[in-house]
């Protein structure tokens, strides 16, 4: 993602294990490439913080991920809102709150959704960005997904290892 200067090899699965080793895609979505709803999962302040800046990304921002099916673009769009003001600033990151909507559920287009924590630092929600798929997908990989995650794999849950870290 250019705009804020990410290059990272993503991992499957979001236990709080993976995710110290990169951005993680949650294994009950599809691929990035193919029909539906791609979801990532990254740390906003630990763990190298590879989606530190995600909330400075802007409508119209291009996401390019490679996967062994290919290489594939999305273009941000803006925040699902009700807020005028909001979509006319050009920025792309909305917050949902616990309880909220669940960025996990399939939109009825071919997306790529990231998802981080907010605030910074002291996380009660979720920081969330959508991308949709410029070109057409391709078909789904033959192989087994999981229809449900355990509660160790929602987005961005784990031990508090990372504390330490934060702290100094």
């Amino acid at each position: 993602i250019d705009r804020v200067g990410l290059s990272k090899v993503v991992v499957e699965g979001t236990t709080g294990e993976n995710l110290k080793d990169g951005p993680g895609h949650f294994r009950n979505t599809p691929m990035p490439g193919e029909v539906g709803n791609a979801v990532i999962a990254g740390r906003r302040t630990t763990y190298g913080s590879p989606f530190r800046n995600l909330d400075d990304l802007r409508v119209g921002d291009k996401i390019e991920v490679t996967t062994t099916s290919g290489t594939f673009v999305y273009e941000v769009v803006a925040p699902e809102t009700d807020d005028p003001e909001g979509k006319a600033s050009g920025r792309a990151a909305r917050v949902v709150e616990p309880g909220e909507e669940d960025v996990l559920n399939y939109a009825g287009d071919n997306r790529l959704t990231l998802v981080t924590s907010d605030p910074k630092y002291f996380a009660g929600a979720r920081l969330v960005v959508a991308a949709e798929l410029v070109d057409d997908p391709v078909p789904p990989a033959d192989r087994p997904r999981p229809t449900v995650i355990g509660a160790n794999e929602s987005a961005l849950s784990g031990g508090s290892s990372g504390w330490a870290g934060v702290l100094l």
